[in-house]
């Protein structure tokens, strides 16, 4: 891989080694940048962690995240698949059937859709504890 890297060696742009465009700003590194690293940034041997103290502790929500992994967070967070069953049943038509469609055939959940949000609304889920499940997910 070709990484692009400012004059401290934080990384600015990646691109793989069959890219056409080399300039001297380019440093043709072998070392694959670990993906739990917020800020990589290049020491001359290796890739280490960037990101200060407030940086590190900034939490990193998954846009999207699978919908056996959402199912598996929220059952282990206490809500039970049959409530979520129950009050798609309570709501009225047609949106009873459009969220019924999108809980039962969704391959991915994202994070921002209106009907997710508005389910987790519902089920007296706040925005924070909707991360947090996503977050927990994704790590399943």
């Amino acid at each position: 891989m070709k990484y692009k890297i400012d004059e401290q060696g934080f990384l600015i742009d990646i691109y793989s080694n069959d890219y056409p465009y080399f300039n001297e700003d380019w440093v043709l590194i072998e070392t694959p940048i670990e993906e739990n690293l917020i800020k990589p940034k290049w020491n001359g041997s290796q890739w280490i962690e960037g990101a200060n103290e407030s940086e590190l502790n900034v939490r990193i929500v998954p846009e999207s995240i699978s919908q056996m992994k959402l199912r598996k967070q929220l059952i282990l967070s206490g809500i039970s698949i049959s409530s979520i069953d129950a009050l798609i049943q309570s709501l009225p038509q047609p949106n009873r059937d459009l969220i019924y469609t999108m809980w039962e055939y969704a391959v991915v959940f994202d994070r921002n859709n209106t009907e997710l949000n508005a389910m987790a609304q519902m089920l007296n889920i706040s925005k924070e504890q909707l991360d947090d499940i996503f977050i927990n997910g994704n790590l399943l």
